[in-house]
């Protein structure tokens, strides 16, 4: 939605005024990128448990196009301006061709992040702390 304006109101809650607005017809993204984005999601998603990062369930409705690319935008790790850049976006393969480019490099940094995490749980060979024979 798009705040229109916020009327005068002695309400405890913030209210305003909005347009609803979808995707413009006829910016449907292509099945082999949406294809590419439903990977590229997976693995965002993985690379985030493996740190420890408490994400919500996948919702339902990520086989469609449009929730799925708001869901990877959501789990995006980039700016602020980034991320409301691909809000505004109102054409689903626009917002999708934007997230095919973003992904890879910020999963490259989420990768390295994680296998530092996973190694700093160990004894620097792969083994837990905690098995027997492994240095205390």
């Amino acid at each position: 939605f798009m705040v229109r304006r916020y009327p005068p109101d002695d309400a405890p809650y913030l209210r305003a005024l909005v347009d609803e607005f979808g995707d413009e017809p006829g910016t449907e993204a292509e099945p082999p990128e949406v294809a590419a984005l439903r990977d590229l999601h997976a693995r965002q998603r993985d690379l985030l448990r493996r740190l420890d990062i408490a994400i919500e369930p996948e919702p339902a409705g990520v086989d469609d196009p449009v929730a799925l690319s708001f869901q990877a935008a959501a789990l995006l790790d980039a700016g602020t301006g980034v991320k409301q850049r691909l809000l505004e976006t109102r054409s689903t393969a626009g917002r999708v061709r934007a997230l095919l480019d973003l992904l890879p490099r910020t999963l490259a940094v989420i990768e390295a992040a994680a296998e530092v995490h996973v190694r700093a749980t160990t004894n620097g060979k792969g083994t837990p702390h905690d098995e027997p024979g492994a240095p205390a």
